[in-house]
């Protein structure tokens, strides 16, 4: 829930973090 709201400060960053833990878990 908190990279929701991070993706909307950083969606370069983030968004690449976010895909990364999506593609892990």
């Amino acid at each position: 829930m908190t990279i929701t709201k991070t993706t909307e400060l950083d969606s370069g960053i983030y968004t690449c973090v976010a895909s990364t833990l999506l593609d892990e878990a």
